[in-house]
């Protein structure tokens, strides 16, 4: 008898208390941004993706990790 108890206070909790951030959408304050899936290249989330805008510095800083780390060095009109 407890556990039908248990159970029926479990469902009862389910379902008058519903996740109610599971339907509901992420607002995030800026102008533009895309996220996508690196492994499969899906678009995760976007806004104003399409419209042309200047990258931030924290975007180049990274980029040049990220090619820092892939190579030895970096040549630029045949110098280092």
């Amino acid at each position: 008898m407890t556990s039908w108890k248990k159970l029926l206070a479990g469902l009862l909790l389910f379902f008058l208390f519903p996740p109610s951030m599971a339907w509901s959408s992420i607002d995030i304050d800026a102008f533009a941004g895309i996220l996508i899936n690196a492994r499969t290249g899906e678009i995760l989330w976007e806004k104003e993706a399409h419209s042309s805008l200047h990258p931030a510095s924290t975007k180049k800083i990274l980029t040049t990790i990220l090619l820092l780390r892939r190579t030895c060095c970096i040549a630029y009109g045949g110098r280092l």
